[in-house]
């Protein structure tokens, strides 16, 4: 699963802009690092929209378009790869695509009763793209409109199998108009995206169990922790 993460980057935007060839920027340029992203949370997406790529806010917790109320009683926040064929996410995974942006995300090894966590980083900290869902939520009678979104977990790598069995999908720029394409809805062509992303081009640290505190949103939580051998 994926159920924290971080993003850093906001101080360079531009570069950001630049990285996923935004088009149509809807986000505050004010925007706070996120030390300890967590469901519910607003994180950035970016997701095609009348033909352009948008970088906007979305809240992490897919609201499906049913619910006659913003609220859902359902687990959104991470979607199975092996279940995108079937039940409520097979039409947000046919039409509904994002990147979620992030530049790290955190894994917990259960020791005993203590939860250990550790923190993953992509290409020596450079902000990455997950998978990801989106849904735009509209009330009944249409005066409320949310932008929620969800994130794709698959098989755990080599090096994040020690940790937890399951990882996000990481995906390489080279697929990014690929997994965004509004036009694609076949699984031939979406599915084989969702594989688990190279170890060799990531690392994982212990670090503060700071972070093991949801509400807990400070440069202490990606503090890393000295692990004697």
């Amino acid at each position: 699963m994926c159920g924290a993460a971080t993003f850093l980057t906001q101080d360079n935007l531009q570069v950001l802009i630049s990285d996923f060839r935004i088009a149509d920027f809807r986000v505050s340029h004010d925007l706070s690092p996120s030390y300890n992203l967590r469901p519910m949370q607003s994180a950035l997406i970016s997701r095609i929209d009348k033909g352009q790529r948008t970088l906007e806010t979305a809240q992490w917790w897919l609201l499906p378009h049913f619910e006659p109320e913003p609220k859902t009683k359902l687990t959104t926040f991470n979607a199975r790869d092996d279940r995108l064929m079937q039940g409520m996410f097979r039409p947000y995974f046919q039409k509904h695509r994002a990147l979620f942006l992030v530049d790290s995300y955190f894994e917990w090894k259960k020791e005993g009763s203590a939860r250990v966590p550790f923190r993953f980083t992509v290409d020596a900290g450079k902000h990455f793209a997950l998978a990801g869902l989106y849904s735009l939520w509209r009330s009944p009678n249409g005066s409320d409109e949310r932008l929620t979104c969800s994130v794709v977990t698959t098989d755990a790598n080599d090096l994040g199998k020690p940790i937890h069995s399951r990882m996000p999908v990481i995906l390489d720029p080279s697929v990014h108009d690929e997994w965004l394409d509004p036009h694609c809805a076949d699984a031939r062509t979406l599915l084989p995206l969702l594989r688990p992303f190279p170890s060799d081009r990531m690392v994982k640290c212990q670090v503060s169990s700071a972070v093991n505190s949801a509400c807990h949103n400070l440069p202490d939580c990606i503090q890393p922790v000295a692990v004697w051998l």
